[in-house]
């Protein structure tokens, strides 16, 4: 998760899609685009 937070790592779809679950919400409010 550490890596995933500072950019060293990209999560594959699968984890990036059961990540959400486990914080119990949307994948949009873990993940999206830089805002600049």
């Amino acid at each position: 998760m550490n890596a995933i937070e500072n950019g060293i790592s990209v999560p594959s779809t699968v984890l990036a899609l059961k990540i959400p679950k486990i914080f119990n919400c949307k994948v949009e409010d873990l993940f999206g685009l830089p805002k600049n």
